[in-house]
């Protein structure tokens, strides 16, 4: 799947590595687009789990270096553009 442009793929750009070899892998742009989410949804969560990247942080979760992670212990939820933790209360 290329674009048309020699010496590049769909998935980035061609890179050589240490040994002069070359490799393939995401360019910049595209590592700054990666969004996934990590953690299993509705599974139990504790303080400092990751929950997702790229993600905007919610309710009961705060960001660190543009990954989300969790604040309280709860049930990790994605809403659109958002990871959140629903406390567990008891």
């Amino acid at each position: 799947m290329s674009d048309g442009n020699p010496g590049r793929s769909a998935r980035g750009t061609l890179r050589e590595n240490k040994r002069g070899n070359e490799r393939r892998g995401p360019n910049k742009t595209n590592r700054k687009n990666l969004k996934y989410f990590v953690a299993k949804e509705r599974g139990l969560v504790i303080p400092g789990d990751l929950l997702a990247v790229g993600y905007s942080p919610g309710p009961g979760t705060f960001s660190d270096r543009g990954s989300v992670y969790s604040s309280v212990v709860g049930l990790a939820k994605r809403e659109g553009e958002f990871a959140r933790v629903v406390a567990l209360e008891g």
